[in-house]
């Protein structure tokens, strides 16, 4: 079936548009750094650049917003391409620096939001936590590095089928 941007063929999806498969985005942004070394087991947590987005169209303070205490900020990615036990690979598109594999194990709690760009705005800190506590994800995402290496903003991020993601753990035994 032709795709209608290309006109190449693309294979047929299960009822879902194919504009709206997206597997992979970029790094925007890391807390620590422009280059961060993550070792296995860390605990790191990702907020997608959507939710950042929706935070400032509630005008006023919140139009300062442009964290909310992420340690891996990502665009090209919206917040429900990420799912608990998703896989994903983080590699440099300039070097060989290696992949780094994280896997998603919870959504982020709203505890966990920094809101200290809000100033002391009790009415629009308490907007922005309601808002972003309607669906799991809007919060971001907790994930653990299962292969460590370093992540440097620019940095590729993909998710992983399951089939790649089960042949990873099976190398890793």
């Amino acid at each position: 079936m032709p795709a209608a941007a290309t006109g190449e063929d693309t294979e047929k999806t299960d009822g879902i548009p194919n504009y709206m498969l997206r597997t992979s985005g970029t790094i925007a942004r890391l807390a620590e750094g422009e280059e961060v070394t993550y070792e296995p087991g860390s605990v790191v947590s990702i907020v997608t650049s959507d939710m950042i987005d929706m935070v400032q169209q509630q005008g006023g303070a919140a139009e300062k917003v442009n964290t909310l205490g992420e340690n891996i900020l990502v665009e090209g990615l919206l917040f429900d391409d990420f799912k608990v036990n998703s896989t994903f690979e983080i590699a440099s598109p300039d070097d060989d620096a290696g992949v780094v594999t994280l896997e998603v194990f919870d959504p982020r709690r709203p505890p966990a939001l920094e809101l200290g760009q809000l100033g002391d705005d009790d009415a629009k800190r308490q907007s922005v936590v309601g808002i972003l506590s309607i669906q799991a994800g809007f919060c971001g995402w907790m994930a653990r590095i299962a292969d460590a290496g370093q992540v440097k903003s620019g940095s590729n991020i993909a998710k992983l089928t399951d089939e790649q993601a089960d042949a990873i753990v099976a190398d890793a035994s």
